[in-house]
């Protein structure tokens, strides 16, 4: 028995020995990670997740043995640079999410996610299990202990900090309609403090005691709590509308601090800073029930729109405002439910017109036209601050994440250019390339037509130039060309922005079809290199006398109208009383699309085959043979 015990001593002392030893070696870990960063450190101009490497150990260490990874799959996902690390030392890594950046490929979710520290043979140094962050505040090690830091030391040794986040307080009634005087109450742990004038409550704002807060017109309601020893919890946000039942349509509410949207100093009356951009809470409210409800950014969308009085709005999900993206099924007829970004726009340049013509005309090849890439739209009521603020239209924004979710892959896979030469995203080289090939080639000979159809979808390009013939619309800077190398590769174009159709100009086929330039006000280098070939050529023509039986027969774009107008013509009244105009005067400029495109003066239809007529050179017999009877010299 004497020589078990002593045989258990040794092997005990032997365990405790190799432990010390261990701790003494050379250690690198994860020490400290942000996961929504907008304030630490910023690269290019831009700011991105953080993660701290330190060296725990007594001797110096090449941060390029090993590698970071999100995920326990891909050990060896990105490998340190090389340079070593003395004792004690800090390192920190920029986690861009971009594969082409020299900084890690990957971001670090602020809903919590784990992180690996790797050795060149995919073996687990060190793991660091990453809880949910507010934005700017970060987690990390601290004398073998994990705390949260409410102002995060990247770069320096950490002190002791908080041992969690509070939880969230409860209240009675979310963000919703409201007929009388109500009681609202609030519970959670910790002190709860709130305001009613949209700011985020601090130790100096009301403490909640309670006594039910009384609200009795439209208001911003805003609390959060904090618990002995954790960081402040969320803020949460609950708008009151009162008076709001005579909408039919979705109500979205826009809240911030004060001033900072329509104030001296917001983004609305500095609308030429284009830069400015402020944090919000965003919530949707329909059939009387909160839909979503989360924190945003939000700025003033547009170019020369920005100038006029009503304006459009940018809103961008980040992770340094709390929702990286949001997770909602906007649009009924899309898939898609998941969105970095949205426009709400507000009629541009046709608000006190048609106020609908560019949904209108760009949504009418929705079904029809699958290789031309739209924004999906829905209309609501805009409330700002408690208070109505005219009628909008949600939209889907022109960016890479629009494109990756319509074309595949991810949005580092986007190249995509504007108007015809400029770089949006990604790369350009490619397009440049294929309009120079297009320039210096005649594609009526096989070889070189089908080089070029190799790069493009021929389907998407050619409803695109009729659906843009089609309008009338001479905007022609705004177009988008934009693949993607995660999916299929082939350049599509993006119709959107259609202001001017249905307006002076009949049609706009004479206008870019055999004319060549290579400026940004008419670029029609591909489309004609692609005329050239008799068969491409005979295909357009085909598609085109198509879409004009079907697309665009006059019965079903009437249909369409007539849908769009009944869904906002009883909530648009109350956007006039707000913006100017009538209800009298928009049903005059509703009328006027009705004429365009069906009138006892002709049809839209007629109007654009003659126009075909003149822009292709066609003769009687092709007018015959393509349009039958929508040839009226038939």
């Amino acid at each position: 028995m004497k020589a078990f015990k002593w045989l258990c001593s040794v092997l005990l002392l032997l365990l405790l020995t190799a432990g010390c030893a261990l701790a003494d070696e050379p250690g690198l870990i994860i020490s400290e990670v942000v996961a929504s960063n907008s304030k630490l450190l910023p690269l290019d101009g831009e700011y991105y997740d953080l993660i701290e490497l330190t060296n725990t150990g007594s001797e110096p260490v090449q941060l390029s043995d090993f590698y970071l990874s999100d995920s326990k799959k891909k050990p060896l996902l990105w490998q340190l640079p090389k340079k070593e690390l003395a004792p004690g030392k800090c390192y920190v890594v920029q986690a861009t999410g971009n594969e082409r950046s020299k900084q890690a490929p990957f971001k670090v979710s602020s809903d919590g996610e784990k992180l690996y520290l790797n050795d060149a043979q995919g073996e687990n140094i060190h793991k660091l299990e990453v809880p949910e962050l507010l934005p700017n505040t970060s987690y990390g090690l601290h004398d073998g202990v994990l705390y949260y830091y409410d102002e995060p030391t990247i770069g320096k040794a950490n002190p002791a900090g908080y041992s969690g986040i509070s939880a969230a307080p409860q209240v009675s009634h979310p963000s919703c309609l409201l007929a009388q005087p109500t009681e609202i109450t609030l519970s959670g742990e910790g002190d709860i403090y709130y305001t009613l004038d949209g700011s985020t409550p601090t130790e100096k704002s009301t403490r909640y005691d309670g006594a039910p807060i009384q609200v009795s017109q439209s208001t911003v309601l805003r609390f959060r709590a904090r618990e002995e020893g954790k960081l402040w919890s969320a803020t949460q946000t609950c708008t009151y509308l009162f008076g709001a039942e005579k909408y039919e349509l979705p109500l979205l509410c826009i809240s911030g601090e004060p001033g900072t949207i329509t104030g001296p100093r917001g983004i609305y009356t500095l609308y030429d800073q284009k830069h400015l951009e402020t944090a919000v809470n965003l919530t949707l409210i329909e059939n009387g029930q909160t839909q979503f409800n989360v924190d945003c950014g939000l700025k003033i969308h547009g170019q020369g729109s920005r100038t006029l009085q009503k304006k459009s709005f940018q809103v961008r999900f980040r992770g340094e405002y709390g929702c990286s993206q949001l997770e909602y099924k906007l649009f009924e007829d899309s898939d898609i439910s998941t969105f970095n970004a949205l426009v709400l726009r507000c009629g541009s340049e046709d608000a006190h017109k048609a106020f609908l013509r560019d949904e209108f005309l760009t949504s009418l090849g929705a079904e029809t036209m699958p290789e031309v890439l739209y924004q999906n739209h829905r209309p609501v009521n805009l409330f700002i601050d408690g208070k109505y603020f005219g009628m909008y239209y949600i939209r889907e924004r022109v960016t890479d994440d629009f494109a990756a979710s319509h074309l595949g892959g991810k949005p580092e896979d986007i190249d995509m250019v504007k108007g015809w030469t400029a770089q949006e995203h990604g790369e350009n080289d490619d397009f440049l390339s294929l309009m120079s090939y297009c320039r210096r080639n005649d594609l009526s000979k096989q070889e070189h037509f089908d080089h070029v159809a190799s790069q493009i979808s021929l389907e998407g390009f050619m409803d695109y130039y009729i659906a843009r013939a089609y309008s009338g619309d001479r905007d022609y800077p705004n177009i988008r060309h934009v693949r993607s190398r995660g999916g299929d590769g082939l350049w599509r174009i993006v119709n959107f922005d259609i202001d001017w159709g249905f307006g002076k100009t009949p049609a706009a086929f004479t206008k870019m079809i055999g004319k060549v330039s290579d400026t940004s006000e008419l670029n029609t280098v591909i489309i004609n290199a692609l005329l050239k070939n008799p068969d491409f050529r005979d295909q357009m023509l085909t598609r085109l006398a198509w879409h004009l039986r079907n697309t665009y027969a006059p019965e079903r774009v009437l249909a369409h109208l007539d849908a769009m107008v009944k869904e906002i013509e009883h909530d648009l009244v109350y956007n006039y009383e707000v913006w100017g105009s009538t209800y009298e005067d928009w049903q005059k400029h509703i009328q006027s699309l009705r004429d365009v495109v069906q009138s006892k003066d002709g049809d839209r239809v007629t109007t654009l085959v003659l126009d075909a007529q003149k822009a292709f050179r066609m003769t009687e017999e092709e007018m015959i043979h393509y349009f039958g009877d929508l040839y009226p010299g038939k």
